[in-house]
């Protein structure tokens, strides 16, 4: 009898834990992160693009998962400390990007109109050498701005009033 309560108490405990997890995980992926703009980067035709800021790994992670879009002259940079290749994913995301690969202020790689990929497996798209930053836009950004390979890019955080 008493096996009987334990294996009854333990499957009630498994249970509730399951679906606290499922909700966690199904609460992470309907969330969608919308960073502040805390910096900008203008283009030699006088057009600035603003950007949400993804400087935390959590914040790397999640990128532009569950935005429905993204306005024109609007994009996430991701920001890193130390060059490094890297690979991002369209998993969960909602509409093509423009990314933008940088190294030492320079754009390095374009990869555009990154596909979506709502289910996994999902294609990775990778620089093809040492980067410390890359920014996503709306597909179709960088030809209608007129963004190539090896252009200058100036990244300007805005001062925060304290």
């Amino acid at each position: 009898m008493k096996w009987r309560v334990k294996e009854l108490l333990f499957s009630v405990i498994f249970v509730i834990s399951l679906f606290i997890y499922t909700r966690n995980q199904r609460q992470q992926f309907l969330d969608k992160q919308i960073l502040p703009l805390d910096a900008y980067f203008c283009l030699e035709n006088g057009e600035c693009i603003l950007l949400e800021v993804a400087d935390s790994p959590n914040e790397q992670k999640l990128g532009l998962m569950q935005r429905s879009k993204l306005d024109p002259l609007r994009g996430m940079y991701f920001p890193f400390e130390t060059p490094r290749r890297v690979g991002f994913w369209m998993y969960k995301t909602q509409f093509p990007l423009d990314i933008l690969f940088i190294f030492d202020s320079n754009i390095v790689y374009i990869e555009h109109n990154a596909s979506i990929c709502l289910e996994l497996p999902c294609p990775t798209y990778t620089s093809k050498g040492l980067v410390d930053g890359v920014i996503e836009l709306t597909a179709g950004e960088a030809n209608r701005l007129d963004i190539n390979v090896g252009d200058d890019v100036r990244i300007e955080y805005f001062k925060r009033v304290q």
